[in-house]
């Protein structure tokens, strides 16, 4: 599944390390100050890590609430042979059956998960433990998950900076290439990037596509309605689901694949 080398993997961990370091900083996330590079990296100028930054905030944030909730264990879903860690403000809204279109602006998600007093969190916590087999949760200790969490978002960055680079020299050979634009950290101007186009197709019409970073469960809006949607995705590892329909507001993920982008794979069919 990886496509990168074992530089690409080492600036990685650089970076990764760094993020993870900066939310241990509440001033700094509090005053909104743009997290800085360690000396050593050497990336792509035009490497995109907010949607990375967001997702480290978030599972940090988490990890705190399970710590301070005295829970010895953490939620996962299983994608093909990996254990993915599951955002719990994700989780939460679907057991509240929370409209979908939510996840369109994950921050806002995030944000009122935060405003919910911690009494009420271990109800939903607890909650969430009797509906696991509904919800296809496996838990994990949380060492392991920290461990996880890690490794995973390693292997994500590093993708990214190897498929960055590589759209990037097809883009100066005079491939045509479809440039995005997102802040390249929190809070930073935006920056273009290349993308890669990609396909879903369902078995069932009119259902929407979600995807998610294959480190760490987080849905975001692709396109509707199937069957098929295509939409442009940064280079990463991606999970994909689906909800509408039969489904309603439940998200139905493909447990079977992580897509890594650029690769051989353009589409991918969910069946559903």
């Amino acid at each position: 599944m990886a496509d990168y080398s074992s530089r690409d993997k080492q600036q990685a961990s650089l970076i990764v390390d760094r993020l993870l370091e900066f939310e241990s900083e509440p001033r700094r996330r509090e005053f909104r100050i743009e997290v800085d590079l360690p000396p050593g990296v050497s990336v792509p100028g035009n490497l995109v890590l907010s949607d990375v930054q967001s997702c480290v905030r978030q599972c940090t944030a988490d990890m705190r609430i399970f710590k301070e909730l005295q829970s010895i264990d953490v939620p996962t879903f299983r994608f093909a042979d990996e254990y993915v860690p599951v955002s719990l403000s994700y989780l939460i809204a679907q057991l509240q059956r929370w409209p979908t279109n939510i996840y369109e602006q994950p921050e806002q998600l995030f944000w009122v998960w935060q405003q919910i007093p911690y009494p009420r969190t271990a109800e939903m916590l607890q909650t969430l433990r009797n509906e696991s087999e509904v919800l296809r949760v496996t838990w994990m200790k949380y060492e392991e998950v920290e461990i996880t969490f890690r490794r995973l978002t390693i292997e994500f960055v590093a993708t990214r900076i190897a498929g960055v680079e590589r759209l990037s020299r097809l883009a100066r050979q005079g491939r045509r290439a479809v440039m995005l634009s997102f802040p390249q950290r929190r809070p930073g101007r935006p920056v273009k990037t290349p993308g890669c186009n990609f396909k879903v197709t369902t078995n069932s019409n009119g259902l929407r596509v979600f995807w998610s970073g294959a480190s760490y469960v987080l849905p975001s809006y692709f396109s509707h309605p199937t069957s098929p949607v295509s939409s442009t995705l940064q280079a990463g590892q991606y999970l994909f689901g689906v909800d509408g329909g039969a489904y309603g507001n439940a998200i139905q993920w493909d447990h079977n694949a992580i897509i890594s982008l650029p690769g051989p794979t353009t589409q991918v069919h969910l069946n559903y």
